[in-house]
């Protein structure tokens, strides 16, 4: 039940530790879009297809547990791609 377990030179990660970091990682990305939507800091376009895009994930997550489990890998690299496109249009 542990997130880390004993190794030769101390504590190791465990894979429940990574699922658990990832999961931050994933909360992370989606808080960063959704603010910069809520701030009004993107172009009209980027900003209506991630609104798009947080909208249909919430869905998947809401409506069918079995779709978004199948295919959770493709939804979370279009969700960290989402979050490099928003970082970048707010470096501009």
């Amino acid at each position: 039940m542990a997130i880390l377990a004993p190794g030769p030179d101390g504590p190791v990660a465990t894979e429940r530790f990574e699922m658990f970091r990832e999961g931050v990682e994933l909360a992370e990305a989606l808080l960063f879009v959704e603010r910069a939507i809520k701030q009004k800091k993107l172009s009209a376009d980027l900003q209506k297809r991630a609104n798009a895009y947080l909208n249909a994930r919430g869905k998947g997550f809401v409506g069918s547990w079995c779709g978004v489990l199948y295919m959770q890998s493709e939804e979370d690299a279009k969700l960290l791609d989402l979050a490099g496109e928003v970082a970048r249009e707010l470096k501009k």
